[in-house]
């Protein structure tokens, strides 16, 4: 969460958020109050500030986050390694796809990546749906628990989403010249230069290796991905729910005591 008074960004990981933290404290005419990397808003709710919040494609974002470890280590891949699953980071496409299983199914591992995501049921919703909406409520551990289905789910964060605004990874620059023309443009120090450097700068995590991709992952972990990051998908992402299985279990039931 970064907080600079009458603007806020809310900056799930590996959704190009290094480039717009960066792009906003450059271009902003007002310096950053606060910055809690990562982390929900809570008692600093300004309901009179314009919030945004960024997205990825799911299937990309887990692979952004593999390659991000095998390149800088990370803490997600700290807390492998601490856990007895470093050798999972060996970045072939047999390791990542045992890596991907384990996010995906292994009910321990909520408690390997911590940050709430051991209190909602790992086993009905994914990590990058988790990051995102851990974000879009500003007490979102107690907003998460009460909710059932995603049907409730979809309705919840309709009525009380913080953001007024998605800004896509993969139409990044883009959606930020529609902002700085719009909502950020009152605030911006020099409008013309913000849009110059969006026009030739290239945002979105990129990574020195190309060793594993979209293209490696199982069909078992693709459809694995498609029903637990439902939420992500049908709301910014529907062409990846084609092979998506039918889901009808409880969504977000609180995790036994």
């Amino acid at each position: 969460m970064l907080d600079y008074g009458n603007i806020v960004y809310l900056d799930p990981q590996k959704t190009g958020s290094t480039f717009i933290a960066d792009f906003l404290d450059k271009h902003l005419s007002v310096a950053r109050k606060r910055y809690r990397k990562h982390a929900p808003v809570r008692g600093r709710y300004n309901p009179s500030a314009f919030h945004f919040i960024s997205v990825r494609n799911p299937v990309d974002q887990y692979v952004s986050l593999y390659r991000y470890g095998l390149e800088t280590g990370g803490r997600l891949r700290r807390k492998f390694g601490k856990s007895g699953l470093g050798h999972l980071y060996e970045g072939t496409p047999q390791a990542f796809n045992a890596w991907l299983e384990k996010l995906l199914n292994d009910p321990e591992i909520a408690k390997t990546i911590g940050d709430g995501y051991d209190v909602i049921d790992h086993t009905a919703v994914g990590l990058q749906s988790f990051r995102f909406l851990r974000l879009s409520f500003q007490h979102p551990l107690v907003a998460l628990r009460g909710l059932r289905t995603h049907e409730s789910l979809h309705s919840f964060y309709e009525d009380n989403r913080l953001h007024r605004h998605v800004v896509r990874t993969e139409t990044l620059n883009k959606d930020m010249r529609e902002l700085v023309h719009g909502s950020l443009k009152a605030h911006m120090r020099n409008v013309r230069n913000a849009l110059e450097d969006l026009n030739i700068q290239k945002p979105v995590n990129a990574t020195k290796r190309i060793g594993v991709g979209r293209a490696h992952i199982s069909s078992a972990n693709l459809s694995a991905i498609q029903g637990k990051e439902r939420f992500l998908l049908e709301l910014f992402y529907p062409n990846e729910l084609k092979l998506a299985p039918i889901q009808s279990e409880p969504v977000f039931a609180a995790k036994a005591a």
